[in-house]
């Protein structure tokens, strides 16, 4: 009699215990893949800072030609729609790097979950309704699917949008900038 031994893929952490609150789980699972989470990171905060700077741009624009140099309000005026296609590049980078975050993570996740779910013993399904324990696989997927994009295009591009327009508004006035903060 032969015995078999389960090959344990390079994700899985067979050996840690598998966090129980959802925010620890989802940077056990995201962390296994750091080169997608800093990628999609990066791409978002560039593009958000880029889009927030764009307003900047078209103050130079304003500033030229209320100076009556056209030199400057054409070279701004040319590099307006340059600066908003590269600001819509990494947005659409983070796109693409995000959904492989996404995708990657919810492979992860649903493996680690399954591969903790087959250590188990055959009374333990018994004593559970098996639906119950596969739904809450599912609700796991369904979950990574909204906490990235979320966490992405919400939270981290409302923080560093914020942050952004703070420098720039205290570059200008600190009583200006405070005013903001405190709003």
């Amino acid at each position: 009699m032969s015995q078999t031994t389960t090959k344990n893929t390079k994700k899985s952490l067979p050996d840690k215990v598998i966090p129980k609150n959802p925010w620890g789980f989802f940077l056990h699972v995201s962390l296994q893949h750091k080169v997608w989470v800093f990628s999609t990171t990066l791409a978002v905060v560039v593009a958000a800072s880029l889009s927030v700077s764009t307003n900047y741009l078209f103050k130079l624009i304003v500033d030229a030609a209320e100076a009556a140099d056209i030199q400057r309000a054409m070279l701004w005026g040319l590099l307006f729609p340059a600066a908003l296609l590269i600001v819509q590049m990494f947005y659409r980078l983070s796109g693409y790097c995000g959904a492989y975050w996404t995708n990657k993570s919810i492979k992860t996740a649903n493996d680690t979950l399954v591969e903790y779910l087959l250590k188990h013993s055959h009374t333990f399904y018994i004593n559970r309704f098996v639906g119950l324990i596969s739904s809450k696989v599912g609700n796991v997927h369904n979950a990574f699917s909204e906490m990235v994009p979320n966490f992405l295009w919400s939270l981290l591009s409302l923080l560093v949008t914020f942050i952004v327009t703070f420098v720039f508004i205290f570059n200008v006035n600190n009583l200006a900038a405070g005013v903001f903060a405190c709003l």
